[in-house]
């Protein structure tokens, strides 16, 4: 593994490897509900919520072999969202919370929007530097 970040293995390794970040991810989560402030925990879930490490792990893995990891991530991440703001977030309220702050949602990325371009992104980029 480099990075700590699967690149080969069987479907089964795999899944072993998402749950156990799952739960890592989960308490981060858990942690944003705790905050007595709503505003810092907003801001702390939208720039280091995991998001970022979550883009990266999508970055390195195809999105079908880690399709309930986005699944799971996308509904905990709605949950905490709901949690801080004190809802429960329709179906278009959530679509709007991952629009970006210009076009008036919350800037809150969803994996499972971002999952397919990410790997096909990363696959592009090392393809150009190791084609010579």
């Amino acid at each position: 593994m480099f990075m700590k970040v699967p690149i080969v293995g069987s479907a089964a390794f795999i899944a072993e490897w998402a749950g156990t970040k799952m739960e890592y991810i989960k308490k981060v989560f858990e942690g944003l509900r705790g905050l007595s402030r709503r505003h810092v925990a907003l801001y702390l879930l939208k720039g280091a919520g995991d998001v970022c490490r979550v883009l990266y792990y999508l970055r390195a893995i195809p999105r079908d072999l880690i399709q309930n990891f986005v699944e799971q991530f996308d509904s905990e991440l709605r949950g905490v969202l709901g949690d801080i703001l004190g809802l429960s977030l329709s179906d278009a309220q959530w679509v709007q919370a991952g629009l970006g702050v210009r076009c008036g949602g919350l800037g809150v990325k969803h994996a499972g929007d971002l999952a397919d371009a990410a790997y096909i992104a990363s696959r592009a980029l090392a393809y150009e530097e190791f084609r010579g």
